[in-house]
């Protein structure tokens, strides 16, 4: 490995889970001298040099005020000082009932030694009182490399000299192939004034500042709200890392020697800005990982460890080992109801009859290439331009949504000879270069130049008010008619992450201002269309009709990739380029799965279902907003689409994890708002089960 060093604090980091004995030691003291303070106070400057603490606590008006009251005076630091020297015997004596190492530390202290890395350690303790610790620990099996005392060095925390003193007799260097460890904001900024990596560790921790029984007896969200407030706070002193569990610091250390391989100095990780979905990271996922089954969380790591690392993706949530209709199954057992899906399950998971179209095709036909007709292209075509009610004329496959949206912006620049495409803020149309340039995501660009072709105007449709709204569009058509640049309006009828449904007023003046600007709209129904909103498309739904039309993900029935464009009569004009020109544009086995899908939506009459389940589970979801109006803002919904737009991002990131040990999954998008889009062939017993869960984890909320 590269980095060489590991220096641990000690007390609420190594050994004395909670930081208990310089809190009970202080206020003891205190108490002696008839000064009253809380533990709160005595933790705001842990982990500084014990002299320096106890000063900082004399800085405070209530302990200053209490003094002059006892003493007619201010305290000088003659006093300070004999109050420490008191503070420092009853802390020195009592430090062996202290010293007992935090569970877990003793493995990951071993998996530090396999991966060859020397440990010191660094304390806000003098050499007398870590001569006391010491040999408590030594005798648990604990013995770094080097222990540097407070008061072995010019200044205790926050400045870097007991970093310095660690480094140089473990004789390692530079300072930045090194990695720091504590529980406190002194910690941090130790390692980080010291030009190493800084890890916060919190649980066990004095930010916390919880007993092992305080901690095993806290509610689950108290408990999560304050793990993500010390988190914050870590993070605001500069930590490059936050453990919520000692038992990550070995993955922390691994991805910190991945990054100083590539030539990084010390930076924190860069988290998305994408606001697709729920970070990967962070305080609750940490809870989630603990509780995975050993199987599932031996996937998980072999996974992290082959494949690219992402936003939004990676870590993995868990390990699927099967899935049929509206559920999957988790190694380990456990059945889970997803709300999810990726958007492919409209027909469930695994359907039979999709299946087998699959693989009938592929005995007869697996692969046509590309210059060459099938019947099975031919026929899906056929049948899509059918349930668009013939307002589609002409269609091209792709093997991805993404793909399909690129065509349509060539396309649209072919026939306009302009090269903007509008879209709205925040809004994603795939992952492809050319449709994030398009698009107001701009977290999926962080660091990335895009194509500058995309113009982020026009607002998220009925975000607000039919009234602002229908103002939102007129400086729409401002800008317009000031660029004259616009080939197309790239948009969702329906935003299928926050389920904001537009209304007809909107619609009908939108068709005007793109009617008498020439402008070409391209509706991405790669997520909203297929019946999820009642009808086989949600433009259907409103007085408009797209001049383009994408959709994709459930065409294939959750088992092959395909996704097309599809466009109106007279647009077949672009013979002269390749709009497409993918390998697999004419995917007989993803045509006969896109024909299945359609055939089992028809056959089961899943449209008219799936307006009427729409309407039940937003009673159901209705009854949650009436019952949690402090926790829940919104209810929206259109078909089986659905989203609860909560008080505050933390309930819906709180609501997923927890609704996921209770058998539910579901997408949170924007920070705030759960996204329910359960399979078109879901029961209402199932949605009836999924509304129970949602409500008993919000019962759980403290507003």
């Amino acid at each position: 490995m590269r980095i060489k060093a590991v220096i641990f604090d000690w007390a609420g980091t190594t050994v004395d889970y909670g930081c208990l004995a310089p809190v009970a030691a202080i206020i003891s003291t205190l108490e002696a001298n008839s000064i009253k303070v809380t533990p709160k106070e005595v933790r705001l400057h842990m982990g500084m040099k014990k002299r320096d603490h106890l000063g900082k606590i004399f800085e405070f008006p209530s302990v200053t005020e209490q003094f002059e009251k006892l003493h007619g005076r201010m305290p000088a630091e003659a006093d300070i000082d004999r109050i420490y020297d008191e503070t420092d015997r009853m802390l020195t004596f009592s430090l062996p009932q202290y010293s007992t190492l935090i569970s877990g530390v003793s493995e990951v202290v071993s998996e530090i030694r396999r991966m060859g890395l020397k440990i010191g350690s660094t304390t806000g303790y003098t050499k007398d009182m870590m001569g006391v610790v010491g040999r408590c620990a030594a005798e648990q099996g604990y013995v770094p490399d080097c222990i540097v005392a407070s008061d072995e060095v010019p200044a205790g925390r926050p400045a870097p000299w007991m970093c310095y003193e660690a480094v140089r007799r473990m004789g390692v260097f530079p300072s930045y192939e090194c990695v720091k460890i504590g529980d406190t904001p002194s910690d941090i900024e130790e390692g980080v004034n010291a030009g190493m990596w800084s890890v916060g560790i919190i649980t066990g921790g004095s930010e916390m500042g919880l007993t092992p029984e305080e901690y095993a007896s806290m509610d689950s969200f108290t408990l999560m709200k304050n793990t993500k407030d010390v988190y914050g706070r870590l993070c605001s002193h500069g930590a490059h890392y936050i453990a919520v569990f000692n038992s990550e610091i070995p993955d922390i250390l691994r991805d910190i020697d991945r990054r100083v391989k590539l030539g990084e100095k010390p930076s924190a990780p860069s988290y998305s800005r994408a606001g697709e979905g729920e970070s990967n990271h962070g305080v609750l996922r940490a809870f989630h990982r603990a509780k995975l089954a050993a199987e599932s969380a031996a996937i998980v790591s072999r996974d992290a460890q082959v494949f690219i690392s992402q936003a939004l993706s990676t870590p993995c949530l868990d390990t699927v080992v099967s899935c049929e209709g509206a559920e999957f199954i988790l190694a380990g057992g456990k059945k889970v109801l997803d709300f999810h899906g990726n958007g492919v399950h409209q027909v469930g998971f695994n359907n039979p009859e999709v299946k087998n179209a699959v693989v009938n095709q592929l005995e007869t036909l697996p692969f046509s290439p590309r210059r060459y007709a099938n019947e099975t292209a031919v026929r899906l075509a056929e049948k899509l331009i059918e349930i668009t009610d013939s307002d589609m004329a002409k269609v091209l496959y792709a093997p991805a949504a993404t793909l399909a949206v690129s065509s349509a912006i060539k396309l649209a620049m072919k026939i306009t000879g302009r090269r903007k495409i509008y879209s709205a803020y925040g809004s994603f149309h795939g992952a492809s270069l050319c449709a994030l340039s398009a698009a107001g995501d701009h977290g999926f660009l962080e660091g990335i130049s895009g194509f500058d072709i995309g113009e982020n105007f026009l607002p998220y449709n009925s975000a607000g008010s039919a009234q602002e709204n229908l103002a939102s569009l007129e400086l729409l058509e401002r800008r317009i008619a000031e660029k004259h640049d616009a080939a197309a309006l790239l948009i969702e009828p329906v935003r299928c992450t926050s389920v904001h449904v537009p209304d007809a007023a909107y619609f009908r003046r939108l068709d005007e201002i793109c009617t008498e600007y020439g402008i070409l709209k391209i509706f991405d129904e790669t997520a909203t269309g297929l019946g999820r909103s009642g009808k086989w498309f949600a433009y259907q739904h409103f007085p408009i009709k797209p001049d383009m039309l994408v959709t994709g993900k459930g065409l294939g029935g959750g088992i092959i990739p395909i996704a097309c464009l599809m466009v109106r009569d007279g647009l077949d004009c672009a013979r002269d380029i390749s709009i497409g020109h993918y390998t697999h544009e004419k995917s007989p086995a993803g045509c006969a799965a896109g024909l299945a899908v359609i055939e089992f939506i028809e056959k089961n009459n899943l449209i008219a279902e799936t307006a009427d389940k729409g309407a039940y589970f937003a009673s159901l979801l209705g009854e949650i907003r009436s019952r949690f109006p402090l926790s829940v803002k919104h209810v929206r919904h259109l078909g089986l689409m659905a989203a609860l737009e909560t008080e505050k991002a933390f309930y819906a990131e709180y609501a997923m994890y927890q609704a996921l040990d209770k058998g539910l999954s579901f997408k949170v998008s924007s920070g705030n708002i759960i996204t329910l889009t359960p399979a078109l062939t879901i029961t209402n017993e199932q949605l009836k089960q999924a509304a129970d869960i949602l409500s008993a984890v919000f019962t759980g909320i403290r507003s």
